[in-house]
């Protein structure tokens, strides 16, 4: 892809910043293409070259809803976590709060599953996520 001159303006199209050369360019849907590692999305600058992943938000300039999250457990490979094992890490988590008090919190991501387990003063709080979202952005 060469980018020669753009006179498209529609704001239908995403806009991300190249994190190697800060150029700004316009991607659709079908310029962008799936990492072998966990199905990040990528598109490629068509100034430098650079791989910029759209899961690893970096400097995107607008974060969307699903579409800048990867979702885990929904590839045919991915790894579903049985009620058992879900029931232990949650043990795990609580187990590891009462040693370390101090702790507001304590999470585990593991194949399709979070679950964070909450210290509040009288009582844990527990949450489990099946299939859940995430993204990175920079600060």
């Amino acid at each position: 892809m060469k980018i020669i001159q753009n006179n498209y303006t529609s704001t239908e199209h995403e806009k991300y910043i190249c994190e190697d050369c800060n150029s700004v360019f316009e991607f659709e849907d079908t310029d962008v293409h799936f990492s072998d590692f966990q199905g990040e999305k990528y598109v490629i600058c068509p100034c430098c070259g650079h791989v910029c992943f759209l899961g690893i938000l970096g400097r995107k300039e607008e974060l969307l809803f699903p579409n800048d999250f990867y979702q885990f457990g929904i590839s045919e490979d991915a790894v579903q976590i049985k009620n058992e094992e879900i029931t232990d890490k949650i043990k795990e988590c609580i187990e590891w709060l009462k040693e370390n008090p101090q702790e507001p919190f304590r999470y585990i991501g593991t194949g399709d599953t979070f679950l964070c387990v909450f210290n509040h003063e009288d009582e844990y709080y527990i949450m489990v996520a099946k299939n859940y979202f995430d993204a990175y952005i920079d600060k």
